[in-house]
């Protein structure tokens, strides 16, 4: 009782250190939702991500070309500045130069005004006037917080268009309007816009910025500037950090003109939908996961009690209390577990008993079993296994194999000192098992007595006869025996055989082509059938290295898998092919090739052989 009890305590410990079902019900399902929430949210955020990606780069396209077409279009009224239309007097009426500056020297970049109001007489700056690959249609140049449309005359043309009053010498001119990139841009100026434009021309100047923290003084460090500085393109759209700060942008240049319009667009500003998407689904999702917490755990109670009932039965179960039955039904499925246990416990008391009285048969059968295999040992014992002097000039080979513990056949050889003969006996009772194993014992038996008794010649005929008295006398007609025996001398080299119903012996003689194989049969009764069995005997013609190969049914009848028989013709063959073996190696071989012939098949009857070479 104290041990059944500590078993309970140690099964409920275990239990309460283990994961209940509810924990595990509930993370399981808390998992999966978590996987399907983080996946829904990330297939939306990335979807979302990838067209506010596509959205950001459209509206930073579409305010750019915007503004392009724009600022080429104000460019294109102004042909007075245009250097793809020739200089007239006419075209210059439209608008008057508001300065009008003489090159003194090319190479000094030396300039001296003579219409306008510029301070010295060496233009600051005029280095960026003279463009290294010369001016463009339309050419813009600040100085002095100005901005001017540059338009450079022939000396020759201007002196033809204008006023010669202001001293025009043979030297060519620049002439300059004043212009307002910031007119050009009006839709940008008021600060609102969410994209960072500015505006340059080819000598660096910065023209038009909407952000006080783009300065000429920090034009050059900028990202973009220096993307646009190494790439030999006239527009590119990239993204890159700007101040530590992600940003989207790009430039283009204006057609036909000196000047590159720049926009920028913070990378976080063009994401801030996707950031608030993310906090509303994470939101959704913690509200998700603590409701399945909640309600997850109610219905679990209802599942749990009566699985905590069927662990304390089966704490009971184990320790060998079959009595115990259920109380707490359940609900579907748990219904029908308990009841399934109540019926499992019926069936171990069932299977408890049938298992007792099963114990108690093997008991029985290893009895029977250890008995068996001391008949058998018994029997082997039986078999002879004297040796046979050496003078005599023979080879004799035996196999037995019984199909079952106890057998029905037999062999036997023995030699006689007083007349210096070999006999070789064979013998095959009908059946196989215990039954036949007690009469080949009775055969062993007299056999033995007979050759010890023998002072001459061994009484063949008597000894069979006296043996079918006994089979007559016991078996009552049931059992009989097929025998053959061979009486060897080898003074004279002479061979007497004779036949109880036995099967044909083989005669095996190296012929001019080989071994050769003769079947020979005498016309017998078995022992045990008739008070008076008919007896067969026969002198053998033999010639030195003759074979004679005793076999029983077994050998010859056993089916392979497509239920062909060995047969004798095969076994004629096999013999014929390895007769030039010892005996004991033929015998090897020929079992050998018979195995390869039946297979996995399994042994229906017992087989004993036995070959005499002289």
């Amino acid at each position: 009782m104290t041990s059944d009890s500590s078993t309970n305590a140690s099964l409920e410990d275990q239990t309460k250190k283990r994961m209940g079902i509810n924990l595990i019900f509930t993370a399981a399902t808390l998992a999966i939702l978590l996987l399907v929430g983080f996946g829904v949210a990330y297939l939306s955020l990335t979807l979302l991500y990838s067209e506010k990606q596509d959205d950001t780069w459209a509206i930073v396209y579409l305010n750019l070309e915007s503004e392009l077409a724009q600022i080429s279009q104000k460019l294109e009224k102004q042909s007075w500045a245009d250097h793809s239309i020739p200089l007239t007097a006419s075209l210059l009426n439209q608008r008057q130069p508001d300065l009008i500056m003489r090159i003194d020297n090319y190479q000094q970049q030396k300039l001296t005004a003579i219409l306008g109001s510029i301070e010295g007489s060496d233009i600051e700056g005029s280095e960026r006037l003279f463009p290294q690959n010369g001016f463009r249609r339309f050419h813009v140049w600040q100085y002095a917080g100005e901005e001017f449309l540059v338009r450079s005359t022939k000396a020759d043309t201007a002196q033809a268009v204008l006023n010669p009053n202001l001293g025009i010498e043979d030297k060519d001119h620049l002439l300059l309007w004043r212009v307002s990139s910031t007119s050009w841009l009006q839709g940008l100026s008021n600060g609102k816009s969410p994209l960072g434009i500015y505006m340059i021309n080819r000598s660096g100047q910065l023209l038009y910025s909407n952000r006080s923290e783009i300065t000429q003084e920090n034009l050059s460090s900028r990202g973009l500037i220096q993307e646009f500085v190494n790439a030999p393109l006239k527009r590119l759209q990239i993204e890159l950090t700007e101040d530590d700060v992600p940003i989207h942008g790009t430039f283009n240049e204006i057609n036909n003109s000196n000047l590159v319009l720049f926009l920028e667009m913070s990378k976080d500003l063009a994401m801030e939908p996707v950031y608030r998407m993310a906090y509303t689904l994470m939101t959704i999702l913690s509200f998700l996961i603590f409701a399945v917490f909640l309600f997850v755990q109610w219905p679990l109670r209802r599942l749990i009690q009566p699985l905590k009932e069927l662990i304390w039965l089966t704490s009971e179960i184990r320790t060998g209390n079959y009595q115990v039955r259920t109380k707490l039904k359940g609900i579907g499925e748990l219904q029908n577990l308990h009841e399934a246990f109540d019926d499992m416990a019926n069936s171990l008391m069932e299977k408890e008993a049938a298992l007792e009285q099963y114990i108690e048969d093997q008991k029985e059968a290893v009895r029977l079993q250890g008995e068996l295999d001391v008949a058998h040992s018994i029997q082997d014992n039986l078999l002879s296994k004297i040796d046979i002097p050496k003078h005599i000039d023979m080879d004799l080979g035996v196999f037995y194999r019984p199909a079952q513990e106890c057998a029905g056949d037999w062999y036997g050889y023995f030699h006689i000192p007083a007349t210096d003969e070999v006999i070789v006996a064979q013998a095959d009772v009908s059946g196989h098992g215990v039954g036949s194993a007690l009469y080949t014992a009775m055969i062993a038996s007299l056999f033995e007595d007979v050759c010890q008794e023998s002072k001459e010649s061994f009484p063949v005929e008597p000894f069979l006869r006296r043996l079918n008295h006994v089979f007559i006398k016991t078996g009552k007609s049931q059992w009989h025996a097929t025998f053959t025996i061979i009486k060897f001398k080898p003074k004279d080299l002479s061979i007497n055989i004779t036949c109880a119903g036995s099967t044909p012996f083989i005669q095996l003689r190296k012929g001019e082509k080989g071994q050769e194989a003769t079947f020979n049969s005498l016309q017998s009764d078995p022992i045990g059938l008739l008070k008076d069995p008919s007896l067969q005997s026969k002198e053998l013609d033999v010639q030195k290295g003759d074979l004679f190969f005793l076999f029983t049914d077994g050998l010859t009848e056993a089916q392979n898998p497509k239920k062909r028989m060995y047969g004798q013709k095969r076994l004629k063959l096999t013999l014929q092919k390895f007769g030039d073996e010892k005996s004991s190696k033929l015998i090897e071989k020929t079992m050998a090739h018979w195995k390869g012939f039946v297979g996995d098949e399994s042994q229906e009857d017992d087989i004993c052989l036995v070959a005499l070479r002289i």
